[in-house]
């Protein structure tokens, strides 16, 4: 994902612990654009730039700001001189909303010697229909053979549009049915 930076020094906007180079430029999410549910996959890339191996380069990602209640993950990598070392965790289920992974590096371990930085990202709502109203005419008197309508008013109660759909309804001792559904914006309904 950040191949480009296999070997070459951070920038000039990097962060750097002892030889340890990162920052929120080295940093990449997968999906790039999260919706609420998604899994969100963090990579962070860390750039060695002593000529000596660096051995147990601690790092911690975290949910929102530091603290030992937003720990996603804390481990520890080695890195060899003049070279790079990609690690990554997960965010399961992000909701809707604005968040930030924040993440601390410590080299020297147990050094005290500390480096962090977040990064901002927004994660997108979605459309979610439910069926309000379902109506049958006639209401009553209906016999085997009748000719029945059914109709239903659909509404997005998500915070994202809704494109055209098809609700499925399956009715017992009868053919099932699909009613085509229109788009239907966030906060409102359709029949």
């Amino acid at each position: 994902l950040l191949l480009g930076m296999a070997s070459l020094p951070l920038g000039a906007n990097a962060e750097q612990v002892g030889d340890i180079q990162a920052s929120a430029s080295t940093v990449a999410l997968s999906p790039s654009a999260p919706q609420a549910g998604d899994t969100v996959t963090i990579f962070l890339t860390m750039y060695n730039s002593g000529q000596s191996f660096a051995s147990e380069v601690e790092y911690t990602f975290y949910k929102e700001s530091q603290g030992p209640g937003n720990i996603i993950e804390q481990a520890r990598v080695d890195i060899e001189g003049e070279a790079t070392a990609e690690v990554s965790t997960q965010w399961v289920n992000v909701i809707e909303g604005e968040h930030e992974i924040h993440i601390l590096v410590e080299y020297p371990r147990d050094s005290n010697n500390f480096m962090d930085f977040y990064v901002p990202f927004t994660v997108t709502g979605l459309p979610n229909l439910k069926v309000t109203t379902l109506e049958v005419a006639p209401a009553s008197g209906i016999f085997a053979g009748d000719t029945v309508t059914v109709s239903s008013l659909v509404r997005n109660t998500g915070s994202e549009p809704a494109g055209a759909s098809v609700l499925h309804l399956d009715l017992p001792d009868a053919p099932n049915q699909d009613l085509a559904t229109p788009a239907i914006d966030a906060g409102s309904s359709a029949w």
